[in-house]
């Protein structure tokens, strides 16, 4: 099972495992929450994606090595500001208010940080260029892959309202 990004990286697995070992690859089946294949529709993400964004990213990784799972939650905070961070300041800053239960801000403060040269690959290959979608367009551990080529059974589960990984893609 694989939830978001790790959705995306088991699909390049499967497909990978599939080239490489044919019928005897262990994954049997898998399911995939709110996960993306296809990055042609990536939805709000896209606003803090672009040539500027990146370079300052990759330019802050070579210098630790890996993307702050800090720097990830902030992201995806902006993206629901007026959720996720305007309501909490003037609610509970300025009218002293105690934050009310919020399960997502749990999931977010969660957070992982990222080798550079994974996020790296998957941020250019997958996403900027959607190589995965493409057949032969990725190559993984030497061989290239094709979704088309995964035959057990899947399972994606999605959600209409999803701003991080839109149910389409």
């Amino acid at each position: 099972m694989g939830y978001c990004l790790g959705g995306t990286l088991l699909a390049a697995t499967a497909a990978h495992l599939k080239k490489k070992l044919g019928k005897k690859t262990p994954i049997k089946t898998a399911t995939f929450l709110t996960s993306l294949v296809d990055f042609s529709d990536a939805g709000d993400l896209g606003v803090f994606i672009d040539d500027k964004q990146i370079n300052m990213l990759e330019q802050r990784m070579s210098e630790k090595g890996y993307l702050e799972g800090e720097q990830m939650a902030q992201t995806f905070s902006m993206i629901r500001a007026n959720d996720m961070i305007w309501s909490f300041y003037v609610n509970n800053y300025l009218m002293g208010k105690d934050p009310f239960p919020f399960d997502i801000l749990y999931w977010n403060s969660d957070s992982t940080n990222l080798p550079a040269n994974m996020y790296n690959f998957y941020i250019n290959e997958m996403y900027i260029n959607n190589k995965l979608v493409e057949p032969g367009g990725l190559t993984i551990c030497g061989e290239s892959i094709d979704l088309r080529d995964i035959k057990i059974p899947v399972y994606f589960m999605s959600a209409i309202d999803d701003h991080i990984a839109p149910w389409k893609g």
